[in-house]
């Protein structure tokens, strides 16, 4: 059995070791090749390679590292009036 010529979006997506839904938002911003077969859409198998093999590797020390996210917002105490009360019944 021969190779198919072009692969689903998902399978595209498999490939590359995305997740489907960020496969279909490449090809709709035209950052991984595919074409329009009546309602389908697919990608080229030999477009997707091609792309691969003329992109650049990304040069990982100009991006800088994210900062790590607290995983909840720490609740603040409310600060007294002049007066001693708080700003809200207790």
């Amino acid at each position: 059995m021969t190779e198919r010529l072009t692969l689903s979006v998902e399978e595209a997506g498999r490939m590359l070791g995305i997740s489907r839904g960020l496969a279909y938002d490449l090809v709709a911003r035209g950052e991984i090749p595919a074409v329009r077969l009546g309602r389908r859409l697919v990608v080229p198998r030999r477009a997707l390679e091609s792309m691969l093999e003329v992109a650049q590797p990304a040069d990982l020390d100009a991006v800088e590292p994210a900062s790590p996210q607290p995983l909840h917002t720490p609740r603040r105490r409310p600060t007294p009036r002049s007066d001693g009360s708080l700003p809200f019944p207790a």
